[in-house]
């Protein structure tokens, strides 16, 4: 077994570097375990944030939402700031303005650190009154859906989003309908393709999984609820105790390649995000004796 060194970061962010282990946890686990099969810089909260909730990168900061909080940290996990957010499930997104806050419509985070609301009032695609989530597209306009479960992504020339109703959404690409998922299922473009998470979550267990427009898919191993969190070509799903071992897995939708997190609370979803070589995987149910203080995993596979 490998050596984990561990440190106390700026703020009391705690971190830890580890060494690949060269055991086989990752053959039994479905995969390779982050920060164990795979080294990894780890940014652990404090008390009850769950940070980790929601993730994003540019390859040199990342960003770290938990319940009430945006916590930005370099490529060695030393925190870089720390901002008061809106309660409620966020979800961050670069933007042509900057980084997108979206708990409950924040704003939006500047170069020079200062969070600010929106200046311009979405367009809402799907027919509602009041904006509840939103996107910037390439040209500095902006869209938006009512419905607080739903996701839209706004790319160049084209819109993505999802109608919700009970449990299922319809996916839509300029108004045509490409597939449907659940209200927990994600949203991304890989490029100018679209693709969307269908983790399944009202059937538990359930492998869950992902397509894409162009008719490619694929799926996750019973427990996975894959798709709760799509980066450009990753699908993350959740914890699930009852796996042996038990754990929450991480997939490329090109490569084929897994990694497995192997410590959270039963049930707990990732979030994935990433930029260049940089994975970055949001735990925000970490297990353990301070389960909710969430953890954020530097990777890079």
């Amino acid at each position: 077994m490998g050596r984990a060194e561990r440190g106390r970061g700026p703020r009391g962010l705690a971190l830890l570097a580890a060494q690949p282990l060269g055991c086989a946890t990752g053959e039994l686990a479905g995969g390779e375990v982050l920060c164990h099969d795979l080294a990894c810089v780890e940014v652990v909260g404090q008390g009850s944030e769950q940070l980790g909730l929601a993730v994003e990168t540019d390859g040199e900061t990342t960003w770290a939402a938990g319940e009430g909080l945006l916590v930005a940290v370099d490529g060695d996990g030393g925190e870089l700031g720390r901002w008061a957010t809106s309660p409620g499930p966020p979800r961050l997104r670069l933007v042509p303005s900057g980084l997108l806050v979206d708990a409950e419509v924040d704003g939006v985070l500047g170069e020079d650190g200062l969070l600010r609301g929106l200046a311009a009032e979405a367009v809402l695609v799907d027919g509602g009154e009041v904006a509840e989530r939103v996107d910037q597209c390439p040209d500095g306009s902006w869209v938006g859906v009512s419905d607080p479960d739903a996701r839209v992504r706004c790319a160049a020339g084209a819109l993505l989003w999802t109608e919700c109703g009970p449990e299922l959404c319809e996916v839509l690409r300029d108004g045509v309908v490409l597939g449907s998922s659940s209200r927990s299922g994600d949203l991304a473009w890989s490029g100018e393709l679209a693709c969307w998470g269908t983790p399944e979550a009202s059937r538990d267990p359930a492998p869950g999984g992902w397509r894409c427009e162009d008719g490619s898919e694929g799926a996750g191993a019973e427990g996975d609820h894959l798709g709760v969190s799509l980066s450009d070509i990753h699908v993350a799903g959740v914890f699930d105790k009852w796996a042996v071992p038990a754990r929450a897995r991480v997939m490329s939708r090109l490569t084929g390649w897994t990694g497995v997190v192997d410590e959270a609370a039963w049930g707990s979803p990732l979030s994935v995000a990433e930029a260049g070589e940089l994975l970055v995987v949001g735990v925000p149910e970490s297990g353990g004796p301070d389960m909710s203080a969430g953890r954020v995993l530097l990777v890079r596979p």
